[in-house]
């Protein structure tokens, strides 16, 4: 005991004495742990581990966000192009409708007063073609009678002229008439177009000529002006319900 004494006296250090409690081993493995540097494989495979989890994962968000967002607007698009064609189509068959009903007027409108040139020898009504000669001249012919075809409709236009309904022009001849030329389809206002005059009723002749209005019998079908007046030459009217019209065509044409 007085050694120790001593030696505090002499160092005035304080040691810190060893406890009887506390096993030198214990003691020394404590602060040699306390200076180990940590196990940076185990700790850097761990959290390497980690970060590749958490790299993947925060990088497939985006993607799967531009994803739906990509559907999303192809959808939106597809609805709006579903709507357009809805609203296009609607609009087409209204249009359609209003065009199917502006025919069936101008049909009851065409039909008042109009008429089909019937050959009754023949069996055929008078028709209007375009030209062998000609792509842009129409010309008379005859053929299987339909009053559903405007080209078998006519009416009497002022000054004793004949107008066809579909082409809205008038019946005449290129050139002088005289017999075996072909009747053409001209503009009303036109020299060439002919005046017709009557006689009993069903014979269609023009005015200062002895030449009629002749089935014709040729093989190019074609309609003609003829100088005889048998019965190629006689014409009856029917009307639109394909009924004959009492007193001929010529009948009418007495009113103008």
């Amino acid at each position: 005991m007085v050694t120790h004494f001593f030696f505090l006296e002499e160092s005035n250090v304080y040691l810190q004495e060893e406890s009887i409690y506390e096993p030198v081993g214990e003691r020394e493995k404590s602060q040699d742990t306390r200076w180990k540097l940590p196990n940076i494989k185990s700790c850097g495979s761990e959290s390497g581990h980690s970060w590749r989890q958490y790299s993947t994962e925060t990088g497939r968000l985006p993607r799967l966000k531009i994803f739906f967002s990509v559907v999303f607007f192809f959808l939106v698009l597809l609805i709006l192009s579903l709507c357009g064609l809805g609203a296009g189509l609607a609009k087409y068959y209204a249009m359609t409708a209003e065009i199917e009903t502006l025919k069936k007027d101008q049909k009851i409108v065409d039909s008042l007063g109009s008429f089909l040139l019937y050959n009754e020898d023949r069996k055929k009504c008078a028709d209007i073609r375009f030209s062998s000669l000609s792509s842009h001249q129409l010309e008379m012919t005859a053929s299987i009678c339909s009053s559903d075809s405007p080209s078998q409709l006519f009416r009497w236009f002022p000054g004793g002229k004949l107008l066809n309904i579909k082409a809205r022009q008038c019946v005449g001849v290129k050139g002088t008439p005289r017999t075996l030329i072909p009747l053409i389809i001209l503009p009303c206002d036109s020299q060439n177009v002919l005046s017709w005059v009557c006689t009993n009723e069903t014979l269609l002749g023009i005015k200062q000529h002895s030449l009629y209005f002749n089935y014709g019998n040729n093989p190019q079908g074609a309609v003609i002006l003829y100088g005889g007046s048998g019965s190629w030459s006689r014409w009856k009217s029917r009307d639109i319900d394909g009924k004959l019209q009492a007193g001929g065509v010529c009948a009418q044409t007495c009113r103008h």
